[in-house]
């Protein structure tokens, strides 16, 4: 028998500061409380509470392609992956992920995260990276179900 449940328990995003940032950054913080129960048979995997400033990642439509590009597809061992994330966009100098100040366990993107390919690679490579959260206002199905099945929490 197999369940997966999640309840968000407690939600709150600060305010960006007002005036800093030369891009139109994005700063916030998370404060999240969340309980999930994963269960298969008798094992029983908990998320009690994750306090941790946001990555803030506000791009539409990203797909598992731009996650984590297919040339580091030949693994089926789950790790090392997180240096790979994003592997394209991070040779930008001006890419978030390349900014020390922002670091995080829970990533905000845009609408629809996770379109594309299948890959399960994707989650693996967030959750490599450091990932535990991932906060969008939509997210691609199988993405969604591979990130409750990783672990990952999809909210």
């Amino acid at each position: 028998m197999f369940y997966k449940s999640w309840v968000l328990n407690f939600f709150r995003l600060g305010s960006p500061p007002k005036g800093e940032g030369s891009h139109g950054e994005i700063k916030f913080s998370v404060t999240f409380l969340i309980f999930y129960v994963y269960k298969i048979t008798m094992k029983k995997n908990k998320f009690t509470i994750i306090n941790s400033t946001a990555v803030p990642l506000p791009i539409k439509n990203i797909d598992t392609d731009q996650i984590i590009p297919a040339q580091f597809l030949k693994s089926i061992n789950s790790q090392g992956f997180g240096d790979k994330l994003f592997f394209a966009w991070r040779k930008k100098p001006n890419f978030i992920f390349n900014d020390k100040k922002y670091s995080g366990k829970i990533l905000v993107t845009g609408y629809n995260f996770g379109c594309g390919s299948s890959r399960e690679h994707a989650v693996w490579a967030l959750k490599d990276y450091g990932f535990d959260v991932i906060i969008s206002s939509y997210f691609a199905d199988i993405f969604k179900n591979n990130a409750l099945n990783n672990r990952l929490l999809p909210v």
